[in-house]
Formats: structure tokens, C-alpha cells, sequence
């Protein structure tokens, strides 16, 4: 029970067969070969599902994903398949569903927006096994939810999310029953460093300790999913060094000459008292008074929801999910300068705009002979004008989208532009910079799919840290930790800023400053607690306090907190 790793995730899956007479529905993610398909789990939450993502070098990919199902009885099948259209405009992410063989009608190109069935066709079969795949047309991050083969012709399957979640759950057979996980002292939601750091803080201190969370890996934005290292207060200034279970983990890293993941792993298995579960995408709240008494979570790849109660709970979902779904009192986007007194340093007026996230990517790599590069007309996004300071063919970390685009409303979206952003940064360096000729025969690497976040709500504590609190150094009566990385926050226009540096500020560098306890607990939920830049700050104040060894060091705060409440 150390750790929940589902079957389907190592690519073990079998045919699907009819749950419902009549109908033989497919998630896609139970698909037995992937092929050059991705499973994609990060929007479950917004559109009921994890799904198939096909990325490609804009021309199509060789290896379909591919599976068996049973056909029930020999007739004519209706095949619906659920994709998305992700870019109307153009319809880059183009595949045919496979079914014995027989090619149909060309998906992904809809014209719609969202998540929507599209009529595959109708297909003669004969009772027993039948290969289907999915077979990518563009290259152009093609994505598939499920597969539905039905006998009533008649059938449309429902578009509304509710009346799909119940639809799927009576064809697949994942049923919408809320089994139970347990009950434990301590409930962390979020296995980020700043979760991690929460997780092995309180089991370490005599607490039974559940880390629930939605990634097949634990480390969150450090993690073999994405990559990002440690930065904190001891980067920015000399002579200074996190300690206590950051610096366990740094070391841990180094001396075995590995990743975060895997640190974190070796770490969890050390913790008598902590168990992981993975995949688990809370989504709802229990409460009991002013108090939460469980959350709920949807396996994101079998749909199965459970319960797990417990004492105290953790928000280190980076986004302060369980705070907004427990009603508490949260903040989103930039305070106007004069509601902290940061005039010096915030907007004039408040707006919802955020710190855009980046998408996995390394740019290219050299492969000895000269490569030309076109940029797809659907990447086509950069600005007129476009001339920033490059010194190298790397993924520049203001690779960003406008922070006009939602990442609470719409992660998906923010994700895929961010997608564009990068295949049209690889055109201008290739056709555009200065430099091109010194990557003449550099080939670009195929962004990922992952969003590295940089920010999500923030949950209102009984002290808000301000950015006037960093740039003093102030050492509060009540502090718990320190923080002391720069006042780092971005132009909330990203790249659609053509002579930026990617900065809303220049770089602002601060004295190392204390965080208060007083930030890192709700106001009005009495037993929850913040560890993942959802702590009570300012967005001037997250610049600083949002990278991940300050949010290591906050995250073992309130775990050892947590532990010495339930003594």
C-alpha cells in the first residue's frame, strides 16, 4: 500500500468488451499500445477525463496507438469519437479512427470549440475481436478522449459535461460509487516540493500522512514530468543555504546522481507513516462545521472516485483548489499598488491577469547537417517586430503566454498557446535571428505537453505578505521560515510583447525576510493549512516566495505544524 501505481499507467490494458448491451465504450488512455501517443492527465478536472495527446513535428506520426475491443454481435456499428478541435482556425491536430482496417472520416477538424463528439462513421462487423487505432494525420498534437462503437443508430452521445460523466460511467463501468481511501492525521493534497516537504515533515514528526495527488510522479514542477530545479533565498544570496529537508534533498540528488522524482520516491519509502497516491485528482470537499472532514478525488485514469478523510489537510495543489472548494476566502491576479502599499512596484489598478506558465522544451540540438524549418501556419503568433536578447538556441525561460489567458478557466487553452509559442519561437530563430547561421543544421525537439505553473489563486491568511515585507527583510515575531529570492514577476503580456525581457520589473533583488505562520493557514477554515504557492501574499509578494525551495521550506513548516496540532 506504500504506493498506488495503476496497470493502465505502464501500458497493461485489455479489450474493452459491452459493460451495456449494445454499446462497447473505449477510454483512450486504456488503449494497450500508445504508440507515438501521449496519455495526458492534466485537465481531468475541467473535461472529465485523461485523454490521448499525439504531438509531432507538424507531419503525421508512424506509430498509431492501437487496441482490441469485443464486439458483442455481428451488424453495423455507429463509432463516435470524442476529440477536440483545439484550434479552430486552422484544425492542426487531425487523426482517423481504425476500426478492422477501415479508415474513417477525418476528426479533430470539427470547426467547433471544446471537447466534442464527432460521428467517426458506421462500420460492418463481425461478432468477437476487433482492432482499432488511432492514426495521426497531422502532427499536430491530435488528441482523443474515448471511443464509443454502438448498435442503436439512433444514439448521439451527451456533449454537457455532468450528463457525460454519467453516460461514462454507465457504458465503461467505473460507476460514480465514492469507495473509501481511509482515515489518516494528516491529508496532503499536491506532490510538489512544497507537498513533499508538507508529506515527510508530518510523518517524520508521528503522523499518519496520505500524499494524494494527480501525477503518475511525485515532485510536481521539479519532477521527471517536467524538470525545473530548486531556486530559493540561497541562490540569490551568498553564503546562504536552505536548510533542514531542502537541503536532504539537494544532497540526496547529487550524492546519487539522479533526479527529483526519484529523491522523493526513496524519501517517501523512508516514512513508516507516509503512503502516496497517485493519480488522484481531488475535486471536492467535505465539510463538517468550519472544518474539512474529507476530500474527494477522480483516479484520472479509471474514473473511480474515493474519499479520504482526515484531521488536517494540506493545500499543495500550487492553485489552492482545496481552499476554493472548502469556500475560503482566495485572491487571483494583481492587487492595484495602493490596497498594500506597493504603489512602488504594482499596477495602478487590480486586473486577473497571472504569471503564464512554460511548456517542457529544450529547443534543439545539433544534427550535423543542415535542416531548414517552416513555421506551421497555425504557430504563426509572433509579434511584429519581435527582437529580444538571444545567446543561444535554448528554451528561454519568457517563453510565456498573455496573462489575459485564464490557467484557472482554461489550462488547457493556456497550455496549447504556449504549444504555438514555441514552434514559432523555433521559426524566428531559425529564419529571423541574428544568429541563425550558427544553428544552420540545428533540428528542433518536439515540445512536450506538460505546463510548468507559475501561479494559481492565493488563499487569504490572518497576514498577507506584501512585497514591501521582502524588500525590507523583515523579520516577523511569528517566523517560521525565510524566503529571499528576487521580486521575480513577469510581463503579464508574454511574448506578445515583441521588446520585452519577459519581466514585469526589472529583476528586484531582495534581503532575506522571514515568512510569518500566520500567512500559512486559512483564515476561515480552522484545520487547513497552505504549502504551495497558495500561501496568503500579494502577487508582488509571490514573485518571491513562488519558487520551489522557499516553497520546500513551507511546505516542512506546516507539515511539522499539522503533526503538532494533532499532539
Amino acid at each position: 500500500m506504500r504506493s498506488v501505481l495503476p496497470l493502465l499507467l505502464a501500458g497493461i490494458a485489455c479489450g474493452a468488451f459491452a459493460q451495456t448491451p449494445g454499446f462497447v465504450w473505449v477510454e483512450a488512455e486504456d488503449f494497450a499500445e500508445k504508440g507515438d501517443w501521449k496519455v495526458d492527465t492534466q485537465f481531468t478536472h475541467k473535461m472529465g477525463s485523461a485523454y490521448l495527446l499525439c504531438p509531432g513535428p507538424d507531419s503525421p506520426t508512424e506509430n498509431p496507438a492501437k487496441t482490441t475491443v469485443a464486439i458483442p454481435a455481428a451488424g453495423d456499428w455507429t463509432a463516435w469519437v470524442r476529440t477536440k478541435d483545439w484550434l479552430p482556425e486552422f484544425s492542426p491536430g487531425r487523426f482517423a479512427l481504425v476500426v478492422d482496417g477501415r479508415e474513417s472520416s477525418v476528426l479533430g477538424a470539427s470547426k467547433r470549440t471544446g471537447w466534442r463528439w464527432e460521428r467517426a462513421g458506421v462500420f460492418t462487423l463481425k461478432s468477437g475481436d476487433c482492432p482499432i487505432a488511432l492514426k495521426d494525420l497531422s502532427g499536430a498534437y491530435a488528441r482523443c478522449d474515448a471511443v464509443l462503437l454502438t448498435s442503436d443508430a439512433a444514439y448521439v452521445p451527451p456533449e454537457e459535461v455532468s450528463a457525460l460523466e454519467r453516460e461514462r460511467a454507465r457504458l465503461s463501468g467505473a460507476g460514480l460509487e465514492v469507495g473509501e481511501g481511509g482515515a489518516f492525521d494528516v491529508v496532503v493534497v499536491g506532490a510538489g516540493p512544497g507537498g513533499m516537504g508538507a508529506s515527510l515533515a508530518a510523518a517524520r514528526n508521528g503522523a499518519r500522512v496520505a500524499l494524494v495527488f494527480d501525477r503518475p510522479v511525485a515532485g510536481g514542477n521539479a519532477s521527471t514530468e517536467c524538470g525545473i530545479d530548486f531556486d530559493g533565498a540561497a541562490l540569490s544570496h551568498r553564503n546562504a543555504r536552505e536548510g533542514g529537508i531542502v537541503e536532504e534533498m539537494r544532497l540526496r540528488k547529487v550524492y546519487r546522481r539522479t533526479n527529483y522524482t526519484s529523491v522523493f520516491d526513496q524519501m517517501a519509502r523512508q516514512a513508516p507513516t507516509l503512503w502516496l497516491f497517485r493519480n488522484e485528482r481531488v475535486m471536492r470537499v467535505e465539510k463538517k462545521g468550519n472544518a474539512i472532514s474529507s476530500v474527494l478525488s477522480r483516479n484520472t485514469l479509471t474514473g473511480k472516485w474515493t474519499r479520504w478523510r482526515g484531521r488536517f489537510f494540506i493545500d499543495s495543489t500550487g492553485d489552492g483548489w482545496i481552499a476554493h472548494f472548502a469556500g475560503a476566502r482566495t485572491m487571483y491576479g494583481r492587487e492595484a499598488g495602493s490596497e498594500y502599499g506597493e504603489e512602488w512596484i504594482a499596477p495602478k489598478t487590480s486586473d486577473r491577469l497571472t504569471m503564464s506558465g512554460k511548456v517542457t522544451w529544450n529547443g534543439g540540438w545539433d544534427v550535423k547537417r543542415p535542416v531548414k524549418y517552416e513555421t506551421p501556419v497555425w504557430a504563426r503568433i509572433m509579434p511584429k517586430g519581435f527582437d529580444r536578447k538571444v545567446t543561444s538556441p535554448s528554451a528561454p525561460w519568457w517563453l510565456e503566454g498573455p496573462g489575459r489567458i485564464d490557467d484557472i478557466d482554461d489550462p488547457e487553452l493556456a497550455r496549447d498557446h504556449m504549444i504555438r509559442i514555441e514552434f514559432a519561437y523555433w521559426g524566428w530563430l531559425k529564419n529571423d535571428w541574428a544568429g541563425k547561421d550558427t544553428i544552420r543544421t540545428w533540428q528542433m525537439q518536439i515540445p512536450g505537453g506538460f505546463n510548468g505553473r507559475r501561479e494559481g489563486m492565493r488563499v487569504v491568511g490572518d497576514y498577507v505578505l506584501t512585497a514591501n515585507d521582502c524588500r525590507a527583510g523583515r523579520m516577523f515575531d511569528d517566523r517560521v521560515s525565510y524566503g529571499g529570492w528576487s521580486l521575480d514577476t513577469h510581463d503579464p503580456l508574454g511574448m506578445d510583447n515583441p521588446h520585452g525581457d519577459g519581466w514585469w520589473h526589472p529583476h528586484m533583488w531582495v534581503d532575506n525576510y522571514s515568512v510569518p505562520y500566520r500567512a500559512l493557514y486559512a483564515a476561515d477554515v480552522d484545520n487547513l493549512f497552505m504549502g504551495s504557492r497558495c500561501e496568503s501574499m500579494t502577487h508582488m509578494a509571490l514573485g518571491s516566495m513562488r519558487v520551489q525551495g522557499t516553497q520546500a521550506t513551507v511546505g516542512q513548516v506546516v507539515g511539522t505544524a499539522a503533526a503538532l496540532c494533532i499532539r
